[in-house]
């Protein structure tokens, strides 16, 4: 959302006016267009992209969703042709502990990423525990409605408890 746009304030004010509920998505830009390291959405512009919806989409009608997959870069990096391959959380971090990598944080990104070497060279970025618990800090934060999870068949044992540890969770 880019505020200040006619068009997209109304769209916005629109659907706040007929939506029940609105669940946001934060995602990547693409799994080729930037480098690795820009590629997984920096916690700050999920906060400046809430803050800018909710301007337009009243907070208690607004979900947060996390999506369940991270992404795996073949280096080195060639813009336009490098393409990253989807990777689940707990794939991401089994595979750290069999290539024995240390997985580092990105406070700025809120994202858990490591690098290795297996003939090639690799990047590996996702949410972990502590990024679960960063991007779950918006919904009492903005006073959303509530959080969601893409996609659901990809189980990741952290998201869970971190979710069950900080809100009663509802079926719905």
């Amino acid at each position: 959302i880019v505020t200040g746009n006619m068009f997209q304030e109304t769209f916005y004010i629109q659907i706040g006016k007929v939506a029940n509920k609105v669940m946001i998505l934060p995602y990547e830009w693409g799994y080729h267009v930037n480098l690795p390291i820009s590629l997984i959405l920096p916690f700050q512009t999920a906060s400046k992209l809430l803050v800018s919806i909710i301007q337009f989409i009243p907070p208690e009608k607004t979900s947060f969703a996390l999506k369940t997959f991270g992404y795996i870069w073949e280096l080195p990096y060639i813009e336009g042709t490098t393409k990253a391959q989807a990777i689940c959380y707990s794939a991401a971090i089994d595979l750290a502990r069999e290539v024995r990598a240390e997985i580092q944080y990105d406070d700025t990104a809120a994202a858990a990423y490591y690098g290795f070497v297996n003939s090639k060279e690799y990047y590996v970025r996702f949410k972990d525990a502590r990024s679960i618990f960063d991007n779950i800090s918006l919904i009492p934060t903005y006073g959303l409605e509530g959080i969601g999870a893409w996609n659901i068949m990809r189980y990741f044992p952290q998201m869970w408890l971190v979710i069950n540890s900080q809100f009663e969770i509802s079926k719905v």
